[in-house]
This record gives structure tokens, C-alpha cells and sequence, in this order.
């Protein structure tokens, strides 16, 4: 009886030591404000992950056919995102 009793704590404590620690995938997600300026014209900030300035998710807003820039695009890469 003590033998089994034995056995199975000495299991529980080596799987408890074997096992390993989990982990979870990273999780960051994009960003997107749309500002109205006026009655036509809109700001956009789209905020994305990125693992350095030329490594940056393939992920992308769509904005409805016939929509124009007015100014240039900038971005900015700091802290894993590019702005």
C-alpha cells in the first residue's frame, strides 16, 4: 500500500517537473482611425505589427474605388509597429 501510495506521488512530482512550461502565440493587432475632416475628406492613421522597418504584416485597409490621396503617405516604423 505504502509502495503505491510511493509510486504515484513520486509520478505526480516527476511529471510536474518534466512538464513543460506553456506558452501562447503573440498577439498584436492592427489599428485604424478614420477622422472626418469635413463633409468629403477624411484622416486615416492605420497602425500595423512589424518585426522591423522592412518586415511588416501584409495587412492593409481597402478603401472604396475613386478615393484619392490628398497628401503623401508617411510612415514610421518604432516600438514593433509601423505607423
Amino acid at each position: 500500500m505504502i509502495r503505491r501510495w510511493l509510486l504515484a506521488v513520486l509520478a505526480i512530482a516527476a511529471s510536474m517537473i518534466l512538464a513543460a512550461p506553456a506558452s501562447a502565440d503573440d498577439f498584436r493587432p492592427a489599428y485604424l482611425q478614420i477622422s472626418q475632416s469635413d463633409a468629403t475628406t477624411y484622416d486615416v492613421l492605420w497602425k500595423v505589427p512589424a518585426l522591423g522597418e522592412d518586415a511588416v504584416f501584409k495587412v492593409r485597409p481597402e478603401f472604396p474605388l475613386g478615393t484619392v490621396n490628398l497628401t503623401p503617405q508617411r510612415s514610421s516604423y518604432a516600438n514593433g509597429v509601423t505607423v
